[in-house]
């Protein structure tokens, strides 16, 4: 008998609860066979209290639920892993599962151990959870409030500062109106006291100007030549990122401290810039002035640049009472601005009395106004002879195109095919005589441009048309033709 023929055998015997003989008839062994293994492996060994075939004591011990299994699940696995080892546990099963029922206690009181540890540590982790989220909120709740406590704060800075502005500027216009009267009332040191003051609530670029023309202005303005050179900087860099300038007279201001500071270089760029001003709005008295005051501080008409010595020339040359001082002053400004600027180049009369000097017809015939109807192989010949004897004005008159049968007997060539004959005739007799006065009428005369000739003196018919003579004898001209 195999080994899994006697597991198969007891397993039926002790856990399933067959009697002998059913088991015999499971296994195919005879009942003898299976009761001696039973006994061989330690079970039923109360045989000696038995009769017959009476079941023992194991049959059915060990079935699911059964006390004798100790809760264990005693399955063919168990059954052979004993019957290989039964000599070590002196053929007793009841040993072997209670070793088995202890192993199993043991792995559940291990595992429920790792259950109660792990539901501790997911305990202690939902409250680490809790606990973070409840510091979490609480420093949320304490940053908006910071937050909402900084924002107060700012805003009722804000507010303060607004406030003080509000008096900075109320306070600046009040000091700002009492230097202007004081100025006007010729306080001049009060008045610049007043604007220092409203300075230090605001530094305007209006108390540039307003500080400047009180220095400039004064008699001892070349004592304060940094302090208006200084403002009047301040107030030119304002007025520049506004895209505006200084005026003339604030021009002068500028150029006459810059003088008093031994600075020539910027004196003689601002008094171009007041003499240009005032030689763009062509008060060339004014500007040959300023033109003077610069010589004068400086020993230069504005500047070198020979571009303004013409305006130096000319606005001297404007001035009332000119003297000969005067003309040869500007005689010598118009050399310097004209030096190496005059190219000689060799030139040509082409005046019409120098042009016509032989074969010309009389000037009376020459004034008169032509008209050429039909500008085909006759009216292109009688053109350019009329052109070529003097004749001013011409009129033509044609509707048709130059093509490859015209060019035998006509004044035009291969470069003008299929162009309009009007057109292309008057270009060529333009280059004959650069004078001459030619008009065009692109059409055929009919009833409908008839009226366009009626200024004409003299009217050539070279159609070869008889409905053009209709036309003509048919139309009533003011006057003979």
């Amino acid at each position: 008998m195999t080994l899994n023929q006697e597991v198969e055998i007891i397993y039926l015997y002790i856990v399933e609860g067959l009697s002998m003989e059913k088991v015999g008839e499971a296994t195919g062994w005879e009942t003898s066979a299976v009761s001696q293994t039973v006994r061989d492996y330690g079970f039923n060994d109360d045989a000696h209290q038995r009769s017959g075939w009476q079941s023992g004591k194991d049959r059915g011990r060990y079935g699911r639920g059964k006390a004798a299994a100790r809760g264990v699940n005693v399955n063919r696995q168990i059954i052979r892993d004993f019957l290989q080892c039964a000599d070590e546990w002196e053929w007793d099963f009841e040993w072997y599962i209670s070793e088995i029922a202890q192993d199993l206690a043991e792995q559940n009181r291990s595992y429920q151990l790792q259950q109660q540890q792990r539901a501790a540590q997911q305990q202690w982790e939902q409250q680490q959870r809790i606990q973070a989220e409840q510091n979490a909120r609480i420093e949320r709740e304490r940053r908006e409030r910071e937050m909402r406590e900084q924002q107060q704060r700012q805003r009722e800075q804000e507010q303060r500062q607004k406030e003080q502005e509000q008096k900075n500027i109320t306070e600046y216009y009040r000091l700002l109106d009492a230097g202007k009267a004081a100025l006007k009332a010729n306080k001049n040191q009060q008045a610049l006291d007043t604007f220092y003051k409203a300075r230090e609530l605001f530094d305007a670029a209006e108390l540039n100007i307003l500080v400047a023309e009180i220095l400039a202005t004064a008699s001892n303005a070349d004592v304060h030549c940094k302090s208006i050179i200084r403002e009047l900087s301040s107030y030119e860099r304002y007025l520049s990122s506004n895209k505006q300038a200084l005026n003339i007279e604030q021009l002068l201001w500028y150029a006459r401290a810059l003088v008093a500071d031994n600075q020539s270089s910027g004196a003689i760029n601002r008094y171009a810039m007041a003499a240009n001003i005032a030689y763009t709005n062509k008060d060339y008295i004014q500007a040959d002035t300023i033109y003077k005051e610069c010589y004068s501080k400086t020993g230069y008409y504005c500047s070198d640049n020979p571009d303004h010595a013409f305006d130096v020339a000319y606005a001297r040359s404007c001035v009332q009472n000119i003297t000969a001082d005067d003309h040869r002053f500007c005689i010598d400004m118009y050399k310097i601005a004209l030096r190496g600027k005059i190219n000689w180049h060799r030139t040509h009369n082409w005046d019409d009395s120098v042009i016509r000097t032989r074969g010309q017809m009389r000037r009376e015939l020459g004034d008169l106004t032509y008209t050429i109807i039909g500008a085909g192989s006759l009216g292109s010949h009688v053109a350019e002879h009329l052109v070529r004897q003097g004749a001013k004005h011409l009129k033509i008159i044609d509707g048709d195109l130059i093509n490859i049968g015209n060019l035998a007997r006509h004044v035009l060539s291969v470069e003008e095919l299929n162009r309009a004959k009007t057109k292309s005739l008057a270009k060529m007799l333009i280059n004959i005589s650069p004078s001459v006065q030619i008009s065009t009428i692109d059409n055929y005369l009919d009833n409908t441009n008839v009226s366009k000739i009626e200024n004409t003196d003299v009217i050539i018919d070279c159609s070869g048309n008889n409905e053009v003579l209709e036309i003509l004898s048919n139309y009533q001209f003011g006057e003979m033709k």
